[in-house]
C-alpha cells in the first residue's frame, strides 16, 4: 500500500514537471520499484531519467508507458495478494 501511494505521487511529479526535471523523481521511483521487484516500471523511469537530457521528446511517450506498466503491476500484486 505505501509502494502504491508514493508511487503514485512521483508520478504525478513526474507528469507535471518539464522533461528536464523529471529525472529526480523518476530515480526515486526507479529505485523504489527494483527495491520490490517490479522490473517493468523501474526500467521505464530509468528510460525516463536518460531521456530527459538526451532526447527529451521522449519523455512524454515514455511517461504514458510507464502510467500503463505501473497499473498492470498494481494489478499483478492485487492478484497475488
Amino acid at each position: 500500500e505505501m509502494y502504491r501511494k508514493d508511487a503514485q505521487m512521483l508520478l504525478i511529479q513526474i507528469k507535471s514537471c518539464s522533461p528536464s526535471d523529471s529525472k529526480q523523481y523518476a530515480h526515486t521511483l526507479a529505485g523504489m520499484s527494483e527495491n520490490l521487484g517490479i522490473l517493468m516500471v523501474g526500467k521505464t523511469a530509468r528510460d525516463i531519467m536518460s531521456a530527459s537530457h538526451e532526447s527529451p521528446e521522449k519523455v512524454p511517450t515514455l511517461v504514458q508507458n510507464l502510467e500503463h506498466q505501473f497499473e498492470n503491476s498494481l494489478t499483478e500484486i492485487q492478484t497475488v495478494f
